[in-house]
């Protein structure tokens, strides 16, 4: 009798209908924080191994955005001089889910 009964709620927990409705991912922030390597640095740790200042050796910079290996943002900085602190965080509000890729290219021309 305890079988049948085991056996009978199985079959009504697995059986049973799960409802999943597919809305859309949330959106994120994101913060990347950049570094400047000193020259010709070798120790491979970022805390010993940055400039402090971030201007100490750029003086500007492209960045370009991917999302799914497509350009969806571009940007242009071109007076690193308020960055003071020894990073740069780049900052996107409200990205969708998905693959992104961020490019960094400093000191270059304006036509990239």
């Amino acid at each position: 009798m305890n079988a049948k009964l085991l056996l009978f709620l199985s079959v009504i927990l697995f059986a049973g209908c799960i409802h999943e409705t597919l809305e859309p991912c949330p959106v994120g922030d994101v913060k990347i924080n950049i570094y400047v390597e000193k020259y010709q640095a070798v120790t491979h740790n970022f805390s010993t191994d940055m400039e402090a200042s971030f201007f100490t050796r750029i003086r500007d910079v492209h960045y370009f955005l991917f999302k799914d290996k497509a350009l969806i943002d571009e940007g242009r900085i071109s007076d690193c001089t308020l960055f003071t602190t020894p990073p740069y965080t780049f900052q996107r509000e409200g990205l969708e889910f998905g693959d992104y890729c961020l490019a960094v290219v400093s000191n270059c021309s304006a036509l990239v």
